[in-house]
């Protein structure tokens, strides 16, 4: 039988993953992008501050991953977002067991996809630990495809990676891209993520550049 103390930790875990839910349901429901600064009281910033100081969770990723997680201006942004969110304030009592489930998302999120956390804390504050569901869901993309998802769009990677798949597919079957979507479909894969708006431009270019015409094979002289 699991002990009362480990009962209690356990409920609690599960009361801020609920709650954590909760607020990033409302902000992907608003459509609303977490631009700007935080507006919490200071009495709030120092009790943050003091549940990431306080965490051994917190310390201990730290030490493992060897680098600053930030998770003091990561609790923060969530708990200006429940505010923009009119969810609730982070009671006492929830907060240091929210502040270790967005240490563990960040770790997971850096370990898996090896990015500076500083890069992934937009998608860990709207996503949680989505890297390695990503990278489960979408295994045709490279994985610099996933971080650029990730990365360039915290707020809805999934359907970056979504168009992405469409768009490099169509691109592949169109006959004029053939002899480079076969000799060199890494350029596709470029052409469609870094050049969306003109990928078809872009991919010419390439095209002639590396001498693979529309006949699939290299253009002759």
């Amino acid at each position: 039988m699991v002990p009362d103390s480990d009962d209690t930790e356990l409920s609690k875990l599960q009361r801020a993953a609920e709650f954590m839910h909760e607020v990033r349901l409302a902000q992907a429901g608003s459509m609303e992008k977490m631009m700007g600064r935080n507006y919490l009281p200071p009495e709030q910033q120092q009790a943050i501050a003091q549940a990431v100081t306080n965490s051994a969770l917190v310390a201990a990723v730290k030490e493992s991953a060897q680098v600053d997680l930030a998770v003091n201006r990561l609790a923060e942004r969530f708990e200006e977002m429940a505010r923009r969110q009119g969810v609730r304030v982070v009671d006492a009592e929830l907060r240091p067991y929210v502040v270790k489930l967005l240490a563990a998302e960040l770790w997971i999120n850096h370990k898996t996809l090896d990015v500076p956390v500083a890069r992934l804390l937009s998608a860990t504050l709207h996503q949680g630990a989505i890297a390695p569901e990503l990278l489960k869901e979408f295994p045709q993309h490279p994985r610099y495809v996933v971080i650029k998802a990730v990365v360039h769009n915290p707020g809805d990677p999934r359907d970056f990676l979504r168009r992405a798949g469409q768009e490099i597919e169509a691109l592949s079957s169109e006959p004029e891209f053939h002899g480079i979507a076969s000799n060199r479909p890494s350029d596709v894969v470029k052409a469609a993520i870094n050049y969306p708006s003109k990928a078809r431009s872009e991919l010419r270019k390439r095209a002639l550049k590396t001498g693979y015409g529309p006949e699939g094979g290299a253009e002759k002289g």
